[in-house]
């Protein structure tokens, strides 16, 4: 006769399934497996009469994910009338009764040092060993991200990856929420120390919204100008202007990778005249580049001033020190771009040489 056992639980049990698994007797049913897609989320909100627009199911599925009982819980007081925007922008940041649940009982039997760990890397949705010992001092924050990442719902792992874990956007929310209430104060510091610690991986789209969260204004400048190198290349500036309005008044004026980044939005746009304007009162003021991406960008907009003026010469010269020099060297989006557009305006420069001095 043959018997089947059910197990339910909200971590892998502590059983020796190995050769169960190889012989095909084990049928694991895991949370990606009953979460929603996005046309079952659909199903959802139809069949319990909450009137939503696309744009906010789609919401309600990104943040939960498709998980069923999150979708329930998000979506009680839109089933109660609270339809208004900011009712709906509520629930994307931690809706009471929802809020509630969450950190009653899936934190109610986390350990103290776990919550706190959990806590402070909610800063940020993306994650590796090496961050999260940066953001909580804990030498072992490998074994704490395995640990969390096996109470399933918390943190997801990224196969093949830059950052091998993400937090789920709800439970990160949540957990956010929780750290601004009881110490507000470490989510600006540890904002700042995530913002840093992607910038300097080169990953500047997710250093931006973080050091906007931490007013690291320094960091978010030079996320600009990075973003303002790959645009100058790819002609898209969306980015570029979102991140740059964000900017106080006085950062946008008084710091030069937001006066670097100014100048390459004006060439990319093709406001030259601009562009020269803006660039001869930087080189008026001798400036003294703090980060290698400032040097670099500030040497490509030299060349480019002599070769706009007519001096191709001098331009070869300072985009050619020698023949090994490897310019904006790295392995980021920003210097791949700036690399890009220096090997252009080199050419460009040899050119207008002519073959006699090329």
């Amino acid at each position: 006769q043959k018997r089947h056992i059910v197990i339910a639980t909200r971590r892998d049990p502590i059983l020796a399934l190995h050769a169960a698994r190889l012989a095909g007797k084990v049928c694991e049913i895991r949370a990606d497996d009953l979460a929603f897609d996005e046309d079952e989320t659909w199903l959802f909100l139809a069949a319990n009469n909450i009137a939503v627009s696309p744009k906010q199911a789609h919401a309600l599925w990104e943040h939960t994910e498709g998980w069923p009982a999150g979708l329930r819980l998000s979506t009680t007081p839109l089933s109660h009338g609270a339809h208004s925007d900011d009712a709906f922008a509520t629930l994307l940041h931690g809706d009471t009764a929802l809020g509630s649940y969450l950190m009653g009982q899936a934190l109610a039997y986390t350990a103290d040092d776990v919550r706190w760990f959990l806590l402070q890397t909610s800063v940020t949705e993306f994650l590796d060993v090496e961050l999260a010992q940066e953001l909580t001092g804990r030498s072992d924050a490998a074994l704490l991200l395995e640990h969390v990442h096996s109470q399933p719902g918390f943190l997801h792992r990224l196969a093949g990856g830059r950052w091998p874990y993400r937090y789920h956007p709800m439970f990160r929310a949540l957990l956010l929420a929780e750290l601004m209430r009881s110490s507000p104060e470490e989510v600006s510091r540890l904002s700042a120390r995530a913002a840093a610690w992607f910038s300097k991986q080169g990953e500047h789209v997710r250093a931006a919204p973080l050091a906007l969260q931490g007013q690291s204004w320094e960091v978010l400048s030079e996320a600009v100008l990075a973003g303002a190198c790959v645009a100058l290349a790819t002609g898209d500036w969306t980015w570029v202007r979102a991140e740059f309005a964000r900017l106080p008044p006085s950062r946008r004026e008084g710091d030069l990778s937001t006066l670097l980044s100014s100048v390459l939005a004006s060439i990319g746009t093709g406001a030259r005249m601009e562009a020269m304007a803006l660039l001869s009162a930087i080189l008026d003021g001798r400036p003294h580049p703090r980060t290698r991406q400032q040097a670099d960008v500030l040497r490509f907009l030299r060349a480019w001033w002599f070769a706009e003026r007519g001096q191709p010469e001098l331009a070869v010269r300072i985009l050619e020190v020698d023949p090994h020099y490897d310019p904006t060297s790295g392995s980021t989006a920003a210097s791949h771009a700036l690399k890009s557009k220096w090997h252009e305006l080199h050419a460009a420069c040899l050119l207008l040489e002519g073959p006699s001095n090329a």
